[in-house]
């Protein structure tokens, strides 16, 4: 894997305000992009018309996507593709390539616009790198990176990443546990891999994905994660998707090794 971020790119607002949020984090971690179009010509002849027709979109959407993007960062490595069949699959299988993988959504999770379609979550599950669900406007006026606090190895890897993601944008972490001991060993792992680092570490009696919700509202970022490892007790899938339905700040889906 390099660093290297992967961005779906439609012709939505939700497109756009992924775009822009993958050109602020490659400049902060000087990673390059690849700006991802996925045709999806099913049934359709590779050489009729109306394939041609989609093609030739699909390049000028992209020629105009890295104007866009060159006019914002020109000093960023960017490259441009473009992938056949369902959005998710291509995807999917790009993102091996990548350390992260972003993709614009509606707040209650249905992607505006016909490329990515409904079906996005899986994604998160999915995806062989960390995934960014951006909602459309997500606004810069948010303040506090929001996480959950567990005592597994997946939740160790959330905390680290959080708590970078705090340091980095000189921001507040606030990790949500479901008893003391969990908040109290997170705040500490936080602590050590970034000192002075604002922690609020707190308990609470509500559902995970509930309390999640609730404590990102005003949030810059919301971290969960999942495991490749069936045995993880992280977020139960349910829990992660009833986050990402309910998301009103950036969501980052840490995949850990």
């Amino acid at each position: 894997m390099t660093n290297s971020i992967l961005i779906g790119v439609d012709s939505s607002t939700p497109s756009r305000s992924a775009l822009l949020w993958g050109i602020a984090r490659a400049e902060a971690t000087k990673a390059r992009l690849e700006l991802l179009h996925v045709i999806d010509g099913a049934g359709l002849a590779r050489d009729s018309a109306e394939w041609h027709s989609l093609h030739e979109a699909a390049v000028e959407l992209l020629r105009h996507e890295l104007a866009f993007a060159r006019s914002v960062a020109p000093s960023l490595q960017i490259m441009t593709n473009t992938a056949d069949g369902r959005a998710e699959d291509a995807l999917a299988r790009r993102s091996v390539r990548h350390s992260m993988l972003v993709v614009g959504t509606h707040k209650t999770g249905f992607i505006y616009g016909q490329t990515f379609g409904s079906r996005f979550l899986g994604l998160a599950w999915r995806a062989l790198c960390d995934v960014a669900f951006i909602p459309d406007q997500a606004g810069s006026a948010r303040r506090g990176v929001v996480a959950p606090a567990e005592s597994s190895p997946t939740g160790e890897a959330i905390a680290r990443f959080a708590a970078a993601e705090a340091a980095a944008c000189a921001q507040e972490l606030t990790l949500i546990a479901s008893t003391r001991g969990e908040a109290d060993r997170a705040g500490a792992l936080a602590l050590e891999a970034h000192h002075g680092l604002r922690v609020h570490a707190r308990v609470s009696t509500l559902p995970p994905a509930e309390a999640l919700i609730a404590a990102s509202a005003g949030a810059s970022l919301l971290v969960i994660g999942r495991s490749r490892s069936p045995r993880s007790s992280t977020l139960s899938r349910s829990a992660n998707h009833d986050v990402l339905v309910n998301m009103a700040c950036p969501v980052v889906v840490v995949c850990a090794r």
